[in-house]
C-alpha cells in the first residue's frame, strides 16, 4: 500500500481565451473579453495505490488507486473590475501499467465546484460547476548510459456542465463544454547517486493541441440573445523541468516538477511537488 500527496501552484496570463485552468473558464473570459487576464490555480491532492504482482509473462506490473483533493481557481479580469472563483474538491481514481521499459497511465476524475461572479464588487452572482474528464499517457524509456530519453504522448478530455448566471440584468447561459486535447513530449535527464540517495533530474519540452473543442454562451437580455462560440482549436507549448528524489529504501519518494506555457496570447508558469510513501 502506497500514500500519495501532493501540491499544485500554477498561474496564466493571456490576451484572450484561456488554457489551462478551470475547464469553463473559458466560457467566464468571453463574457468580458479583457485585454489581458491572469488566472491563478493551487490544490491539494492525496491518494492511495496498490501494487500487483506479475500480471503477464512479460513481467508487467499494474499499480491501481484512488485520489481526492481540493482545487481552486482565481480568474482576475485586469481591464476590468470583474473576477470569478472555481473552488471545489475532486475525487478519481488512476492506474498504470508498467513492462519494461514501456509504460502507461489512466486516470478518471470529477471536479464538483463552486463558481464566484463579482463584476466591481457590485453586482454578484454564483453558480455550480461540474467536469469529469479522462486522461491517458504513454511512454517508452530508452536508457543510454548515464542517460535517458523518454518520448510521451497523451490524450486528454474534459466534459463540463454549467448553471446559468445573472450579469448585469443579462442572463448568460452556458453550453455544456466537451474538448479533447493531445500532447507530444520528449523527456530527457540523468541520474545519480548521493549519500544514498537516488536523484533523477529531468527536462520535457513538449506541444499541445486542442483536436476538438465545444463551449458557447448565450447572453441574453432587453428581448434580443448574442450567442458567443470559443473553439479554442489552439497549438501551445510547454517546457517542464522535473526532479525525482528516492530514498535509500525505495520506501519514500518526493519530486518536484516546474513548467513553463507559451503560445499565441498565452503565458503561464506552473510548479508541483509530491510525497510518496510505502507501508
Amino acid at each position: 500500500m502506497r500514500l500519495l500527496c501532493g501540491s499544485a501552484l500554477a498561474s496564466t496570463f493571456l490576451a484572450s481565451g484561456l488554457v489551462g485552468a478551470a475547464p469553463a473558464d473559458a466560457q467566464i473570459v468571453r463574457i468580458a473579453e479583457p485585454n489581458s487576464v491572469t488566472v491563478t490555480n493551487w490544490g491539494v491532492q492525496v491518494g492511495f495505490d496498490e501494487v500487483s504482482e506479475t500480471v503477464d509473462d512479460r513481467g508487467g506490473v499494474v499499480m491501481a488507486g484512488v485520489l481526492a483533493g481540493y482545487v481552486r481557481s482565481d480568474v482576475d479580469f485586469n481591464d476590468d473590475d470583474g473576477e470569478a472563483r472555481f473552488s471545489g474538491y475532486n475525487i478519481g481514481g488512476y492506474m498504470t501499467y508498467v513492462t519494461g521499459n514501456f509504460f502507461t497511465d489512466i486516470l478518471v476524475k470529477a471536479d464538483i465546484l463552486d463558481l464566484d461572479y463579482a463584476n466591481g464588487g457590485i453586482e454578484r452572482d454564483n453558480d455550480n460547476v461540474r467536469s469529469y474528464g479522462a486522461r491517458i499517457d504513454t511512454g517508452y524509456r530508452a536508457n543510454l548510459g548515464g542517460f535517458f530519453l523518454e518520448p510521451q504522448a497523451t490524450l486528454d478530455y474534459v466534459y463540463t456542465e454549467m448553471e446559468d448566471l445573472e450579469v448585469s440584468g443579462a442572463t448568460v447561459g452556458m453550453s455544456d463544454g466537451r474538448t479533447l486535447r493531445g500532447r507530444l513530449g520528449l523527456r530527457a535527464g540523468t541520474s545519480f547517486d548521493t549519500g544514498g540517495t537516488r536523484i533523477e533530474a529531468s527536462i520535457m519540452p513538449s506541444v499541445w493541441h486542442y483536436l476538438h473543442s465545444e463551449s458557447a454562451v448565450a447572453i441574453t437580455g432587453a428581448g434580443e440573445t448574442v450567442r458567443i462560440d470559443d473553439p479554442r482549436n489552439k497549438t501551445y507549448g510547454e517546457v517542464s523541468g522535473i526532479v525525482n528524489v528516492f530514498g535509500a529504501s525505495d520506501r519514500t519518494s518526493a519530486f518536484l516538477k516546474a513548467d513553463y506555457r507559451f503560445g499565441d496570447d498565452l503565458k503561464g508558469y506552473g510548479l508541483r511537488a509530491g510525497l510518496r510513501f510505502q507501508f
